[in-house]
Parts: C-alpha cells; structure tokens; sequence
C-alpha cells in the first residue's frame, strides 16, 4: 500500500487529539484478498494506530462515475453475504486500543443503486463473528452496556 502518513505532534503544546480513520473495502479493482491485506497493515503497521475507525463499504450512487462503471457492468458490488463475511473478519482484526464508530454509511436506501441492501450491517458482521469464532475486541464492544454482566 502507498500512504502518506501524517505524524502531528501537539503533545510540546499540551494538546490531544484523536485520529479516526475511514476505510473503504470493495472499490473497483481491489477485491478481496487486497482488501483484506490492506485492512491488516493498517492495524499491524505502527505508522497508522489511529484511535477509532469508521468503515464505509462501497455504495454506488446514481450520477456518481462509479455508477457509469456499475451501469456499463465493469464494476461489481461484493455479494451481500460476502461483504458481511469480510467486515466480520475486519472486525476481527480490529486493536484492543481502537473504537469502530460505523460500520456503513448513513445514506438514504433510494439514492442507493447498488451496496450495502440491509442497515444492520454491524449487527450481521458481528453474527457472523461469533458462527467464526472470531472476537471482537474494540473499545465499543468491551464497554459497559454493551456486554451481559453476570455477576
């Protein structure tokens, strides 16, 4: 993968921030083993260790380029249990010290023309998880709230 890392040092000023990232798994040309690659550099490479993710599955939108690719069939959308299989997976690569803010997009189904077709795109991820036998194991999912306490 070619990135530009940005390092943005502001602890000499006494100021903090967070850096959340967005990824974007089934852009044309990719597919999924390079998906899959490029989502494990990123949690294993210590130039990134962002504090939060937001994944963003590919939508295809009507007036968009990729539209035109999708309309003329040059672009396909992973199939919809294909895209849970791999966001399941996403997820389980996920660092104990990050939080997974979204799982898709908060885009109106109508201006959707192919992508994402369910909105608890979490929810099925996580299922599919526990089928695996894969963990989750970011901030969200070990808060309090989230997990049955049995005491």
């Amino acid at each position: 993968m070619n990135y530009w890392v940005w390092t943005l040092n502001l602890d000499p000023l006494g100021l903090k921030c967070k850096v959340v990232a967005h990824m974007m798994p089934d852009l044309p040309n990719v597919g999924v083993e390079r998906d899959l690659e490029s989502f494990k550099e990123f949690f294993e490479s210590p130039a990134f260790r962002a504090d939060g993710l937001k994944i963003y599955p590919t939508l295809v939108i009507r007036g968009t380029g990729l539209y035109e690719l999708w309309k003329t069939g040059r672009y396909r959308n992973y199939p919809p249990e294909l895209l849970v299989d791999i966001v399941a997976r996403i997820l389980s690569m996920v660092p104990p010290w990050t939080r997974v803010y979204r799982v898709q997009r908060d885009i109106p189904m109508p201006l959707v023309t192919s992508g994402v077709e369910k909105g608890n795109l979490r929810e099925l991820a996580l299922a599919r998880m526990e089928d695996l036998g894969l963990k989750c194991r970011d901030v969200r999912t070990r808060e309090a709230g989230i997990q049955v306490c049995l005491f």
